[in-house]
């Protein structure tokens, strides 16, 4: 098979271009394992793409098929075209030219971009005086810093080159890349995401593993006279239900943590690839509350979630029991929220009267003098203002687990390590070849040609090694 059509920049460009755009289209769709509630809302609000987009993966994209093809197809792509071939310039012998055409040996090596020639003492003899003079020219070299040798055979000449391992840079970057491509389909391929919102108090099991997560206590801190979040945190409990029968049964305890924002609690992954993290992402109120306060009068009355407290002095029972934490109007007239956290909480109430129910009334507590009636089929209607208020809600909420297991974490950071470590040979280092060459005569000439990867940055190094082979051996 040929590999010419992975070598072909047009293709190159394609593939990265296609890779680049299913990314970007992945931070623009909602992500089952990011945002599940995100994913029901779109399907409920666009029937029709959501099953196209479930059908083609984009709901879960990046362990999608067709996506996982793409990143091999990249992997093998960079191997087929960066190191299909030795590094440049692998022969640190003679050049190339000089080896297949011994007679223009001078003449080749005069062709290279630095380059010098100058008398030498010594015999016009090569056997009696040649060797002494590559010997004194590899001591030059090897004082100066570069690695040095007389290489010998039917054309014996000198080889000093430094910084060597520059040439390796562009590989060690490329086999960097392969290897972090590599991390990224073990991540496709094995690891997972989940969001997994526990109500305090609660628990619940992973979909991934048979971990039981309890949430034994949920914290929120506010910024001081606003209801702006500046902290929450979880008091955690984890455990393994591998083998247990009793759904009772709490399993191996693996681990126990109050676990914040940037904090999360690890545990190890399958075959010690990676950690499985559980962070702190999100939380919300459940629409359920502890109590609900009324306001009546100068007094107040608070009311356990499912009971009916009776008003002081009457006959009458009111009971609370679903609260909405950002209560709004909707376009139909029925009671919706905007957001879960409760910044304008509302709770529905109904009173009993010998027993008999009464219509709901929606007590929205931001806003004292608005009461909405709600009928029989869920429709609010504006009500008159009430002589009581909705003093205060203590609501029941929820803490919203981010649960991540990424395999490829470790091949990740060593790919990471061998792409930075040949960038910074490649863009850091500065590799330089010199080759001195001893041609018979009376006198006999010494030929000194160089090169370097950066061209312009060896010509004042070069004049000054040309100086001091000059002064010992001319």
């Amino acid at each position: 098979m040929s590999l010419a059509l992975f070598r072909s920049i047009r293709f190159n460009l394609l593939l990265f271009a296609l890779i680049l755009s299913a990314s970007a289209l992945g931070t623009f769709v909602p992500q089952l394992g990011e945002a599940p509630q995100k994913v029901d809302a779109f399907a409920a609000s666009h029937p029709f793409w959501a099953r196209a987009f479930e059908w083609l993966g984009l709901f879960d994209l990046y362990h999608a098929p067709w996506f996982i093809a793409l990143l091999a197809l990249m992997a093998f792509d960079v191997a087929a075209c960066k190191l299909y071939n030795a590094p440049p310039d692998a022969d640190l012998g003679l050049p190339r030219e000089m080896v297949e055409n011994e007679e223009d040996r001078v003449e080749a090596l005069s062709g290279k971009p630095y380059r010098a020639t100058f008398a030498a003492r010594g015999s016009t003899s090569l056997t009696t005086g040649a060797e002494d003079l590559l010997d004194g020219a590899a001591r030059i070299l090897r004082g100066r810093g570069y690695s040095a040798a007389v290489l010998p055979g039917a054309a014996p000449h000198v080889l000093g080159s430094r910084q060597r391992l520059q040439r390796w840079g562009s590989y060690f970057a490329h086999i960097g890349l392969v290897v972090l491509l590599a991390g990224t389909l073990l991540k496709a391929l094995f690891g997972f995401e989940e969001m997994l919102p526990v109500m305090e108090g609660g628990s619940k099991v992973m979909k991934h593993r048979p971990w039981e997560v309890h949430v034994d206590k949920f914290d929120v801190q506010y910024y001081a006279g606003t209801a702006t979040p500046k902290r929450f945190s979880s008091d955690i409990r984890v455990y393994d239900k591998t083998g247990t029968t009793n759904a009772l049964e709490e399993g191996e305890l693996l681990a126990e943590k109050r676990i914040l924002v940037n904090e999360p609690v690890s545990l190890p992954g399958a075959h010690g690839l990676g950690m499985v993290r559980l962070y702190q992402a999100s939380w919300g109120a459940t629409g359920m509350v502890r109590s609900a306060t009324l306001a009546v009068g100068d007094k107040t009355l608070e009311i356990p979630m499912g009971a009916k407290v009776r008003l002081p002095g009457t006959a009458i029972e009111v009971s609370a029991d679903v609260m909405m934490p950002d209560f709004t109007v909707s376009a139909e007239n029925r009671a919706e929220t905007l957001s879960l956290e409760p910044v304008n909480p509302a709770v529905k109430v109904t009173f009993y009267k010998d027993g008999q129910p009464t219509a709901p009334l929606w007590l929205v507590q931001n806003f004292p003098e608005a009461v909405f009636v709600e009928d029989e089929k869920g429709i609010l209607h504006q009500g008159p203002r009430p002589p009581f208020r909705l003093a205060a809600v203590d609501p029941m909420l929820f803490s919203g687990l981010q649960i991540a297991y990424d395999p490829g974490i470790p091949v990740l950071y060593g790919g990471f390590a061998m792409f930075m470590a040949g960038l910074c040979a490649l863009f850091y280092m500065h590799r330089r070849k010199v080759w001195v060459w001893v041609v018979e005569g009376a006198p006999p000439r010494l030929v000194v040609g160089g090169w370097s990867s950066r061209r312009d940055a060896f010509h004042g190094e070069f004049t000054e090694l040309v100086g001091a082979l000059r002064a010992e051996l001319g």
